[in-house]
């Protein structure tokens, strides 16, 4: 797995590179909190994580002040 900084320098470069096309890039962080927290930090508009309920909802709290999207995707079978 790459790390969340080698996803925005992608981000950054597929926008530089192809700057007409409008995309939203999602990134999943499976079950790591810490990865979600660090992708929106780094500028992320649309995350994955199934995490615990608690964690979800500080970091839901984060991402919505941050005008992004925290999304569950449920694999994991978590509530």
């Amino acid at each position: 797995h790459a790390g969340v900084n080698y996803y925005r320098a992608l981000v950054d470069a597929l926008k530089h590179e192809f700057p007409a096309v409008d995309f939203t890039f999602t990134l999943c962080c499976g079950e790591d909190a810490a990865i979600a927290h660090d992708a929106l930090q780094l500028g992320f508009t649309r995350v994955v994580c199934d995490c615990p309920v608690g964690q979800f909802k500080q970091l839901k709290e984060s991402a919505e002040k941050a005008g992004a999207q925290l999304l569950r995707n449920n694999c994991s079978g978590r509530p």
